[in-house]
C-alpha cells in the first residue's frame, strides 16, 4: 500500500511539474487573451482615467470576466507608465503600455513604437447645458439605470439638457466607449453624408490599401461590416478580433 502511494504520489509531482513548465513555456491562447485584456483595461484607466489599480482590477476585469482572471496579479509601474499582469503571479505575463496622445497598447518584446508627435490641440466650443428637469430625473431613477451605471449624458439640438454619475465618476473622467463607439460613428458619418461630404460609394479609402483589392473596399461595406477582411468576431471562441487586438495577429487581408 505504502509502494502504491508513493508512486502516485511520484505521478502527481511529475504532472504537477509538467504543468508549470508548460504554463511557464507555452501558456494556452485563453491565459494570454485573459492576462492581455487586464492589462489593457488597467493602463488606460490608471494612466489616463485616474482611477485606481485595484479598484478597475476587482470591478471592470475580475467582477463580469472569466473565474481565472480572479486568480490574475497586476503591478503597474509609473515611471515607466505600463501595467504587467500574470496568471497565479507567475504565468502567461502581458503588458500595456502608455504613452501621450496614443493611449494604452499591448506590447510586446522590442515592439514598443517611439512617441510620436503630439499635434497641438483644437479647443472643442463650448457645450451649451440647458437642463431639462424631466430628462434629469428620469436618468437619475437608479431602478433605470440598473447597477454599474458610470456616465449617461443626454443631448439635444447640440445642448446638454441632462447628466448624472455614478460613485467615482464625473464629467471629467475619460470611459471606454466599446461598440456604442460604432453607433456615434455611425451617426456622425451619416449626418456627413446628408451633408454631402461622404459618400457610401467611395472606396480608395485608405493609403495602406492601394495596390490589392482592399482598395475596392467602400464605406458601405465597412458601415455593413462587409469589409471582406479576413475576420472572425465569434465570440464564443478566443475570436479574431481579441487575438488582434492582445496579440499581434493581423487582420487586414483579404480574403
Amino acid at each position: 500500500m505504502a509502494r502504491i502511494a508513493k508512486r502516485l504520489g511520484g505521478f502527481l509531482l511529475v504532472v504537477l511539474l509538467g504543468a508549470v513548465i508548460w504554463l511557464a513555456v507555452k501558456p494556452p491562447e485563453l491565459l494570454r487573451v485573459g492576462t492581455g485584456y487586464a492589462a489593457k483595461i488597467v493602463c488606460s484607466n490608471v494612466f489616463i482615467a485616474g482611477r485606481e489599480a485595484n479598484a478597475v482590477l476587482a470591478d471592470d476585469v475580475q467582477a463580469p470576466g472569466h473565474p481565472l482572471l480572479r486568480f490574475l496579479n497586476k503591478s503597474v509601474d509609473r515611471n515607466s507608465r505600463t501595467v504587467t499582469t500574470r496568471i497565479f503571479g507567475f504565468f502567461a505575463p502581458s503588458i500595456a503600455a502608455y504613452r501621450p496622445a496614443l493611449g494604452c497598447a499591448n506590447i510586446h518584446e522590442g515592439d514598443l513604437r517611439p512617441d510620436i508627435p503630439t499635434a497641438p490641440r483644437i479647443p472643442a466650443e463650448p457645450l451649451q447645458v440647458e437642463t431639462d428637469p424631466a430628462v434629469q430625473a428620469v436618468i437619475e431613477d437608479a431602478a433605470l439605470a440598473g447597477p454599474g451605471m458610470r456616465a449617461v449624458a443626454v443631448i439635444r439640438d447640440g445642448k446638454l439638457i441632462a447628466e448624472t454619475y455614478g460613485a467615482g465618476f464625473d464629467a471629467d473622467t475619460p470611459l471606454l466607449g466599446w461598440s456604442m463607439t460604432k453607433s456615434v460613428m455611425a451617426t456622425l458619418i451619416g449626418m456627413r453624408i446628408a451633408e454631402g461630404r461622404m459618400k457610401l460609394e467611395s472606396t480608395d479609402l485608405l493609403p495602406q490599401w492601394k495596390g490589392d483589392d482592399r482598395v475596392n473596399i467602400s464605406l458601405a461595406d465597412l458601415m455593413a461590416m462587409e469589409s471582406g477582411l479576413r475576420f472572425d468576431e465569434d465570440y464564443g471562441t478566443v475570436a479574431d478580433g481579441i487575438l488582434q487586438k492582445l496579440e499581434r495577429r493581423s487582420i487586414c487581408s483579404s480574403s
